[in-house]
């Protein structure tokens, strides 16, 4: 999922609106920099969490956060997945996405993973339809968090070279302050940047199809597939903090 529903969906799930625990859970897809092959960090972040409550205690629910992305606990696997016994809801829709879009069938093998995007895009686009403040809270966030030592031990466990860490958490971040993704204008305007900067050439005007498509998908589904998915990673987030007791967190 993009930025603003990892968000609302953490602030569901927690009942906090701790900035760490909010930036963590929308940093794994800081891949999009390519500083990092996608999915690694979701697939450490247990690991990550470890690593931060034994060397600086003060940054765990950014670690928490992290690990309410995904994996272990987050709403990513039933949009990647699987939900209600299919693949993942990003997925599933994403093959009616192709049958309405088929330009996209000339990226070949990568036609699914890049309609998935879109369908995911649908679903932050409503989202935040109903929750604006959502994206106001993780703008305001984002401005005032302090990167440096952040940057500094996901560089560390990862083994990654420091300043470009740093670099891309810059990027991260203003791709995430210069764009408004309640719109349809707004998120045109990421995806063509996102995909200019992989040296792809695509008109605005075809990716704001793909947007306005996308939302049509997704309209009669959303509402069900994040409650459902808020209210499974609820439980499985009451039984993380359960088995691993005080010494993980303490959400302020």
């Amino acid at each position: 999922m993009l930025p603003n529903t990892h968000a609302y969906a953490t602030i569901s799930i927690t009942q906090s609106t701790n900035p760490l625990l909010l930036y963590g859970s929308i940093i794994p897809d800081i891949a999009a920099t390519n500083i990092l092959p996608w999915g690694i960090i979701d697939q450490q972040a247990e690991n990550f969490l470890s690593y931060l409550i034994k060397k600086d205690k003060k940054l765990k629910n950014f670690g928490l956060g992290i690990c309410l992305h995904e994996l272990p606990i987050g709403i990513d696997r039933f949009t990647h997945t699987s939900y209600n016994g299919k693949t993942g809801y990003a997925y599933y829709w994403a093959k009616r996405f192709l049958l309405k879009q088929p330009y996209l069938l000339l990226a070949g093998k990568k036609a699914l993973t890049i309609a998935h995007n879109f369908i995911e895009s649908g679903v932050e686009y409503h989202i935040l339809q109903e929750s604006p403040e959502t994206q106001q809270l993780i703008k305001k966030i984002v401005k005032k968090i302090n990167i440096n030592q952040i940057s500094r031990h996901l560089a560390l466990f990862f083994k990654l070279d420091k300043q470009k860490t740093f670099e891309a958490f810059h990027t991260y971040n203003k791709a995430i302050l210069d764009h408004d993704y309640s719109t349809i204008q707004g998120l045109t305007n990421f995806w063509h940047e996102l995909i200019t900067a992989t040296g792809k050439n695509i008109s605005k005007q075809k990716i704001e199809s793909f947007i306005k498509t996308a939302i049509t998908i997704t309209k009669p589904t959303y509402k069900k597939f994040i409650t459902d998915a808020i209210q499974q990673s609820t439980k499985d987030y009451k039984k993380f903090i359960q088995q691993h007791q005080e010494d993980y967190f303490s959400l302020q």
